[in-house]
């Protein structure tokens, strides 16, 4: 995951920190070694009260993002959350999209490390959309500088995201639409909503029920995506071996080598990454889904299907790199 810190830098990339020198002072002081958790919430109280008597709205903003990296060295992850909350009010509110971003993309990595991959997911994607949007723009306003560093955070972005299962989930149906029928579909509302709840014995009754239906259909590929569904409600849940059994039976009823298999074998790896004994065969299903990649962008390139071709070589190159980084990071 990109550290906090590290986006935290990309707040004022084009332009100077709006935080007074009084102000600047004292969040300085928030690094200081011997700072107690008791004097830590006392100047973070000062901070945010100058700041907000002051009456520069982009410099309490800022500084309710710096106090909340206080807290992220912390681990005090809840208030992290209440004070990314309150700058995405702010930058929301006064249309800084920029900055909205970078704080989208902080509120997703607190998400994450409070347990809710599936809001962390929506928040970098958020992210993703805004720094599309911006790069975009600039491309057409021939500023290449701008252009390059969206296109390069974005590149860092993808590399990330690909590493999780709410990414690989929206590829599955990427080229055709789900097989999943409507009473199924239904239920799989309703087995959404069990997941928000948290409601564990009313998600797997739900999951039950749609597996038995799955299995009375003359289609396979309904009862597979079944299982990929169950499988991330369960992971969701925080039960990633079961989600992992599931997602196993799904990439066996998926039609071999195909676009289904190649990525359910990456969601397979996404989880067995979390687990050390695992790795070897995290490593082994990515590069397996690698190779079915590239025969699927030559087959696309044979049929004349050039987006599809395009959209298999751009994953193929996240996907490659984040193997990559993965590898480097276990040794």
């Amino acid at each position: 995951m990109i550290p906090f810190r590290t986006t935290l830098t990309w707040l004022n990339q084009f332009d100077l920190s709006y935080l007074s020198d009084a102000v600047r002072d004292s969040v300085e002081q928030l690094n200081h070694p011997n700072l107690t958790d008791q004097d830590l919430d006392i100047l973070l109280s000062q901070i945010l009260s100058t700041t907000h008597k002051r009456k520069v709205w982009r410099e309490h903003a800022e500084a309710l993002l710096l106090c909340a990296s206080a807290k992220e060295e912390r681990h005090q992850y809840e208030d992290v959350q209440k004070l990314l909350n309150g700058a995405l009010k702010l930058y929301a509110y006064h249309k800084d999209y920029h900055r909205l971003a970078v704080t989208r993309w902080l509120y997703g990595s607190v998400k994450k490390l409070l347990g809710d991959s599936q809001r962390a997911f929506v928040s970098w994607n958020l992210t993703r959309e805004i720094f599309q949007a911006l790069m975009e723009r600039y491309a057409l306003l021939d500023s290449p500088a701008y252009k390059n560093w969206y296109q390069t955070r974005l590149a860092e972005m993808n590399i990330e995201l690909v590493c999780t299962l709410e990414e690989g989930y929206t590829w599955l149906d990427r080229f055709e639409p789900s097989h999943l029928s409507m009473p199924i579909l239904k239920l799989n509302d309703v087995l959404q909503e069990k997941v928000k709840q948290k409601d564990l014995t009313g998600a797997f009754q739900i999951s039950q029920d749609m597996q038995i239906i799955s299995k009375t259909g003359n289609d396979p590929t309904e009862e597979a995506e079944v299982w990929v569904e169950c499988a991330l409600a369960s992971c969701s849940l925080g039960n990633l071996q079961d989600g992992l059994k599931l997602l196993k039976l799904a990439f066996s009823s998926f039609p071999p080598y195909g676009h289904y298999q190649a990525i359910t074998r990456w969601m397979i790896g996404i989880i067995q990454w979390d687990f050390q004994s695992e790795r070897p065969h995290a490593i082994r299903n990515w590069q397996s889904c690698l190779q079915i990649l590239v025969h699927l962008a030559s087959e696309s390139e044979h049929k004349n299907q050039l987006g599809r071709m395009n959209w298999y070589n751009e994953k193929y190159g996240f996907m490659e790199k984040a193997l990559e980084m993965k590898i480097e990071e276990i040794k």
